[in-house]
């Protein structure tokens, strides 16, 4: 007997497709002056000298990679990756190129053209920042989404798209002084009006991401340290943040990082006591020095009047 129940079959969203739609292609010789560029590329400026050279080996050998676009109205194509090729060969005046045409949907396109950017590495992180947000906004994909089709975890996509707190200009100094996805994201952490000083700090001593972290993170110390005692007492956060230095060592590739001046440590310290007898701790510190030695002492009173060191 035939059920009475049918399972209605459920469509697939442009998300959900199916991979070998994705993967139907076939390679043709296209005019370049029929393609247009992807309307979700984000880069629209190129180094020139790039692209002469690009232009002159296409020239010799050819355009050895084909580019990826689909089919549009009017008899044109619209470009999904291979952006500077087509300008390449544009510019040498090329009647035909090798192009892959791709079956898929708007949606679709958006997302293989970052895929296929991110494989080449061709975009800079605030690049690969904007495609997901232009795929999320108007595509509507998720991070879980984007985070399932480009293999990564949706912290990663988050980090990626918390890049896009940075202005226009501070963008554009971080990658043309080649800060790395770390710098970038350690820099962050700064409020806006600070993260010009930060910049130009670590640019003109050319910190690598980790020695950018650390000097951040003393920012931070000096900054809590000065809730508590006057700016002279402190001194100038560059002048205490100058004195950690990095000696390479010649049996290992580590930095050992030391720190010469101990103010910052001892701000450290105070600050800790004035927080807690602020929250009502009986604590009291004091500091000797001798010629060989610095005593730190801290005492904690308790409930019973007995003492604690």
């Amino acid at each position: 007997m035939p059920s009475l129940f049918f399972k209605q079959k459920e469509k697939k969203t442009d998300f959900e497709h199916n991979e070998n739609e994705l993967c139907k292609s076939e390679t043709v010789y296209i005019n370049p002056r029929l393609i247009f560029s992807n309307p979700t590329a984000v880069r629209t400026s190129f180094d020139e000298g790039q692209m002469l050279c690009l232009a002159d080996s296409i020239r010799n050998h050819g355009m050895l990679v084909p580019l990826s676009v689909r089919v549009a109205e009017g008899g044109k194509y619209e470009l999904i990756n291979g952006e500077r090729r087509l300008r390449a060969a544009k510019l040498i005046g090329l009647n035909k190129v090798p192009c892959v045409v791709k079956n898929c949907c708007d949606s679709l396109s958006a997302l293989y053209f970052l895929m296929e950017n991110l494989s080449a590495n061709q975009l800079n992180y605030f690049e690969i920042a904007d495609c997901m947000q232009r795929l999320m906004k108007k595509y509507s994909y998720t991070k879980c989404m984007l985070a399932q089709q480009l293999s990564m975890s949706q912290s990663t996509i988050g980090n990626y798209l918390k890049l896009l707190d940075f202005l226009p200009s501070e963008r554009d100094v971080l990658i043309k002084n080649n800060f790395s996805q770390r710098q970038a994201r350690a820099i962050l952490r700064l409020s806006p009006e600070k993260r010009d000083e930060c910049i130009e700090y670590v640019a003109s001593r050319r910190l690598n991401g980790f020695q950018t972290e650390l000097y951040i993170d003393n920012l931070f110390s000096i900054e809590a340290a000065m809730r508590f005692h006057t700016f002279e007492e402190i001194s100038d956060y560059n002048e205490i943040v100058d004195n950690v230095s990095i000696e390479q060592s010649e049996s290992a590739s580590k930095n050992k990082f030391i720190l010469k001046d101990l103010k910052l440590f001892y701000n450290s310290i105070d600050n800790a006591v004035q927080l807690l007898k602020s929250a009502g701790i009986e604590i009291y510190s004091s500091r000797d020095e001798t010629d060989s030695a610095i005593k730190l002492n801290i005492e904690i009173r308790k409930k019973s009047d007995s003492a604690v060191k």
